[in-house]
């Protein structure tokens, strides 16, 4: 199924397959395979967003916690 639709994205789109991805649009992809977890996280952009704004030496706050 996933090599048919790679098929089919080739097709319509100019692409590449690059193995695994790390990164998408700015969303970083972790995954434990063994434990069957996917993450995603925004920290890189979150990060860029605050020196854009001279904001990195901002307190951070966890919210996880």
């Amino acid at each position: 199924m996933i090599q048919i639709t790679k098929q089919w994205l080739s097709f319509i789109f100019e692409m590449k397959d690059m193995d695994e991805a790390i990164y998408v649009l700015g969303v970083e992809i972790t995954q434990n395979r063994s434990k069957k977890l996917l993450g995603l996280s925004q920290e890189a952009y979150i990060n860029e967003f605050l020196e854009r704004f001279r904001m990195h030496y901002s307190k951070k706050k966890n919210l996880l916690s």
